[in-house]
C-alpha cells in the first residue's frame, strides 16, 4: 500500500511541477485539525491494553496533521485541488500511518476581492498500515472556506471539511473488526504561495 503512495505523489508532483508556471496554479501547506483521530488512539490503546493486559497505556495525541494541495483555478472560478494530507502517525509499541490523498472540483465566489468564499466537493482515499488495520474505503470530500490575500500579501485561508472515508481496523474488545472515520471533521489552516 505504501508504494502505491510513493509511486502516487511521485507522478502528481511530476505533473503538478511540470504545469506550476502556468497561469492559475497555487501550491499550498496547512495544518489540519481531525476530529476522529482520538477514535483511532483509543482504539490503539485498547487493542494494545488487550494484547499485554499488565501494562497500563497512556497516551496524548495531539489530532494535528500538515498537509499539501495543488490548485489550479481557472477564470470562470472553478477550482481542480489535488491534496496529500494530513498524515497522522503514531510511533513507539504500536505503530499507525494514515495519509488521505484527495482530488475535488469547486467553485470560488467574490474573486476579485480580498476575500474569496468557496465550496469544494470531490473523493478522498486514506492510505492507511499499522498494527492493527484491516482495510480502507474512500468516501466524499466535502469542504467550504474562505481564501484571504487574493489581491497581493499573504495569501492564506480557512476550510472547515467532511471526510466519510473509514479505516477498518481489528478490535479486541469487541472480538471482531470495527470501523472508524478517522478524518470526519476537519479544520484547516493553509497557506498559498
Amino acid at each position: 500500500m505504501m508504494n502505491k503512495l510513493r509511486v502516487f505523489l511521485f507522478v502528481s508532483m511530476l505533473l503538478l511541477g511540470a504545469t506550476a508556471n502556468a497561469a492559475g496554479w497555487k501550491f499550498g501547506v496547512g495544518a489540519t485539525y481531525a476530529g476522529g483521530i482520538n477514535d483511532v488512539v483509543d482504539l490503539y490503546e485498547d487493542n494494545y491494553e488487550a494484547e499485554n493486559p499488565f501494562t497500563d497505556v497512556e497516551s496524548f495525541a495531539i489530532p494535528i496533521g500538515a498537509g499539501f494541495i495543488g490548485r489550479y483555478e481557472t477564470d470562470s472560478g472553478l477550482i481542480f485541488n489535488l491534496g496529500v494530507g494530513p498524515a497522522f502517525i503514531i510511533s513507539g509499541d504500536i505503530s499507525h500511518t494514515e495519509v488521505p490523498l484527495s482530488a475535488t472540483i469547486g467553485y470560488a465566489f467574490a474573486r476579485n476581492g480580498d476575500a474569496s468564499p468557496y465550496i469544494r466537493a470531490g473523493v478522498v482515499s486514506h492510505y492507511v498500515s499499522g498494527d492493527y488495520v484491516e482495510d480502507s474505503d474512500p468516501g466524499a470530500l466535502t469542504a467550504i472556506g474562505v481564501e484571504f490575500g487574493r489581491n497581493g500579501g499573504l495569501n492564506w485561508g480557512l476550510e472547515i471539511s467532511v471526510d466519510d472515508s473509514t479505516v477498518e481496523f481489528e478490535d479486541f474488545s469487541k472480538a471482531g473488526n470495527t470501523e472508524l472515520n478517522s478524518y470526519d471533521r476537519q479544520l484547516t489552516l493553509f497557506f498559498l504561495f
